[in-house]
């Protein structure tokens, strides 16, 4: 089937709000997820051997894997370890809390954190990287990784769990996984707040314990947009499409004031001839799926109003005018200059951050996501009266 080139501006109201709306799968399974939570809570380990076997299709013996994650470093290869060390103090240098010159603020790392890995084939090792280290970073003395026990990258992951020395890692995900986080069972410890995962029922989970437990949003269908013209050449652009669908099945959007260049794109990506990984076919599918597909626009105005609006988790700029439109893009997790490398995944993350609505307000993961601050009055004899008429003033009862 051929991906369609769409016009924004000829997108009829219904199209748009199914176009932007990507938080009603959330709803659709609320009440799914809310007996799951309780049969996590009554049930314990037994429940989330259960739902494991269930959603993830597997049966786990131990739910904790922390003594597994030696081992799985010790048979990665050599090179992979080094990568993997060069990854971690990149990351790291990156989410360094900058020290604070106010003596009348103390920031305090919270003590237990709990990280969501997404139940995808993709990612989970840099997913991992991304929600773990800027807990690290503020000083939280407890990390706790929830690791899906049926991925491709489990090994990988596992083993980049123990070069990060995690406390603890449990072979669960979803919302069974949110579910013990926050409130604990026989092997799972409780933490007080849960970060990461963009799964349906991980995001559903997470929206419903947040009196209980702390979380960073709940977060649900991530999407990338690409915005282009005339200048970008066509390699950059299904590049960035296929090795950004190497790492997440988020949604995918182009947009570009060049029809004939979005036809060019359309073509390169039906063609099987020059696909000889099945990449192209991958992208293809994802550029037809709901909060996907190929948009033309007459400005790059109107593709930065469409982004803001859209409020993806990234945005790739790559066009001739990037440090305009970057300043003008307000309500994105991140944003990417020039075209997707594996370089700049690995950096940033390819679907860690607020989307949709939230991005709007939020901001991603940092260490300071897991310090919470505290006023510290000085002592101030010299000055401790200059306030008494002030006080006086603004306590005068009627």
């Amino acid at each position: 089937m051929t991906i369609e080139i769409h016009s924004v501006a000829d997108l009829a109201p219904d199209e748009r709000e199914q176009l932007f709306d990507r938080t009603s799968n959330i709803t659709e399974i609320s009440a799914r997820v809310t007996d799951i939570i309780n049969r996590v809570t009554t049930e314990g380990d037994v429940a989330l051997r259960d739902l494991t076997e269930e959603f993830d299709e597997c049966t786990i013996g131990a739910i904790d894997a922390t003594e597994d994650a030696e081992r799985a470093y010790d048979e990665l290869d050599l090179s992979l370890q080094t990568t993997i060390d060069r990854a971690i103090q990149t990351i790291t240098d990156r989410y360094e809390p900058r020290a604070s010159d106010s003596t009348s603020l103390r920031r305090i790392p919270l003590s237990r954190v709990g990280v969501c890995i997404d139940p995808y084939q993709q990612g989970s090792a840099t997913q991992l990287l991304h929600q773990t280290l800027p807990a690290q970073a503020a000083g939280v003395d407890h990390i706790a990784v929830a690791l899906p026990p049926q991925t491709e990258s489990q090994e990988l992951a596992l083993g980049v769990a123990h070069r990060l020395e995690v406390d603890r890692i449990y072979r669960l995900s979803r919302a069974q996984a949110v579910a013990a986080l926050a409130y604990g069972t026989e092997s799972v410890f409780a933490v007080q707040k849960i970060v990461g995962g963009t799964n349906q029922w991980t995001a559903a989970a997470k929206d419903q314990v947040r009196d209980d437990a702390a979380i960073d949003g709940a977060y649900t269908a991530p999407a990338c947009v690409i915005i282009a013209n005339e200048g970008t050449t066509i390699d950059h652009i299904v590049g960035s499409l296929s090795i950004h669908g190497k790492y997440t099945k988020a949604p995918l959007v182009v947009l570009s004031p060049d029809e004939a260049q979005l036809k060019t794109v359309q073509d390169r990506l039906g063609c099987a001839e020059s696909d000889s990984h099945g990449e192209y076919e991958q992208v293809h599918s994802r550029l037809q799926q709901a909060h996907s597909g190929l948009f033309s626009v007459r400005s790059l105005s109107e593709a930065v109003g469409f982004v803001n609006e859209y409020s993806p988790t990234v945005a790739s700029v790559q066009t001739d005018e990037n440090a305009t439109i970057e300043r003008r893009l307000k309500n994105t997790g991140h944003i990417v200059r020039g075209p997707i490398t594996a370089h700049k995944i690995i950096e940033t993350g390819p679907n860690i951050g607020p989307t949709q609505g939230a991005a709007t307000t939020e901001s991603p993961l940092s260490a300071h996501s897991f310090l919470k601050n505290q006023s510290v009055q000085s002592d101030t004899p010299d000055h401790e009266d200059i306030y008494t008429d002030f006080v006086s003033a603004d306590n005068v009862q009627d």
